[in-house]
């Protein structure tokens, strides 16, 4: 499987946890095969995967997935660092990753120095480490 097919397959597991929970969300991906609303908006200098908005209680969702090779980038803690300012001046939102189950651990290691660097340590997020393509097998931490 190639690099863009697994990113697409991660994407595709938040968008499944976010339809999951209903349909009050508006939904923004930036993706060609899944048509909702639009690209989600930029934040700062980055776009997300996925941007929601739970259309009563305005609880944002930014939904963001890596592969084992951007996991571990400047990039990628910039995009993290950058979520995580957003939802700490909103107040009222989650950052959601998926990644392949072997990098659950080092994403989770990013993503709190992320927050920490953003000073959003009250904001809550999720890693879900995904056993693709051998498996539909997930785990999910919280941080």
């Amino acid at each position: 499987m190639s690099e863009s097919e697994l990113h697409a397959q991660l994407v595709d597991r938040i968008l499944r946890s976010l339809d999951s929970e209903g349909s009050d969300y508006l939904i923004f991906v930036d993706s060609r095969d899944r048509l909702r609303l639009g690209i989600p908006p930029a934040i700062e200098a980055v776009r997300p995967d996925i941007f929601a908005r739970h259309r009563r209680t305005r609880h944002a969702v930014i939904g963001e997935a890596k592969t084992a090779s951007d996991v571990e980038t400047l990039h990628t803690e910039l995009q993290l660092e950058c979520y995580f300012r957003l939802l700490a001046e909103e107040g009222n939102g989650e950052l959601r990753l998926a990644v392949p189950w072997k990098r659950l651990d080092r994403m989770i290691f990013i993503a709190r120095r992320a927050r920490r660097l953003a000073r959003a340590d009250h904001i809550q997020f999720s890693v879900a480490g995904w056993a693709l393509p051998e498996a539909e097998f997930c785990q999910v931490r919280h941080g």
